[in-house]
């Protein structure tokens, strides 16, 4: 069987340079003659490209896959010209690449073969260097290259998130191991955290020195890192480390506010 031509509105490479686009530009709220559009997971499985690629091979495999990557990440654009390319990727390669045993499981999400809970199981966890992530940043050299004018966002996974698939050991929907964790050992928590944002921090530097030349990095709360092909110095020092968490009593085990498994301690509401 044939396969249809794929429709496509924009041909690559786009002349100019991504920090002239109309989303950098917009993005430093300089004036614009339009809004510039982009869309979360436009590569994926509306396009029947996208599932033709992608047919029989794992998810984290194709992330792992420059010729898989840079293919995915341009599909989008070329068929609905839209003002920027989404790197192909996922929060969780960092922590693949850094030698965790995960699998992105079809209709789950991340699963964690071996959860970190103990200080131990922290030691298990390394510091990301680029030589964790050298098929990486050879997809961004690739889809620089291609994209031309196009800016190109990247994306990396907060703490907590990361944080919270590796102690439940996946999804969760009320996080009890990762808030027994919490009130239970607040230094472990600070010092998993302080690793993950560390993780984070050196993808994104990595992925910045292969093509884009600005990255923004940001490792609290559930914002993400971004980094955009603009003519910025790369910034990937993460922000001032957390002060050590105050604690309290824990409440009663009957209290609604009790985190289950409650070892005793719990955050004092404001502590930060």
């Amino acid at each position: 069987m044939t396969t249809a031509p794929v429709p496509q509105t924009l041909t690559l490479p786009t002349p100019g340079d991504p920090a002239d686009s109309v989303l950098v530009r917009a993005a430093r709220g300089q004036q614009v003659e339009r809004t510039p559009v982009w869309f979360m997971r436009q590569a994926g499985r509306s396009l029947p490209e996208y599932r033709e690629v992608r047919a029989d091979v794992p998810m984290l495999q194709a992330c792992r896959t420059p010729d898989l990557v840079t293919e995915i990440t341009l599909q989008p654009v070329r068929r609905h010209g839209v003002d920027a390319a989404i790197f192909f990727s996922d929060i969780v390669v960092p922590l693949q690449a850094v030698g965790v045993d995960l699998d992105i499981v079809a209709g789950v999400g991340p699963v964690v073969a071996e959860p970190i809970r103990t200080r131990a199981d922290l030691d298990r966890l390394p510091e990301l260097t680029p030589e964790h992530v050298t098929d990486i940043a050879e997809s961004v050299r690739r889809l620089v290259s291609a994209l031309g004018g196009t800016p190109l966002i990247g994306f990396a996974g907060a703490p907590f998130t990361l944080a919270s698939y590796l102690v439940e050991g996946g999804p969760s929907r009320n996080h009890e191991k990762t808030k027994a964790l919490m009130a239970g050992d607040p230094q472990l928590w600070h010092d998993l955290c302080a690793r993950l944002a560390q993780i984070s921090g050196s993808s994104c530097a990595s992925r910045s020195r292969r093509g884009p030349r600005r990255c923004s990095c940001s490792t609290r709360g559930r914002a993400r890192c971004r980094w955009t092909t603009t003519p910025a110095r790369c910034s990937s020092t993460p922000r001032k480390p957390l002060p050590p968490l105050q604690t309290r009593a824990c409440p009663a085990s009957t209290s609604a506010s009790a985190p289950a498994s409650c070892s005793g301690r719990w955050p004092t509401p404001g502590a930060r």
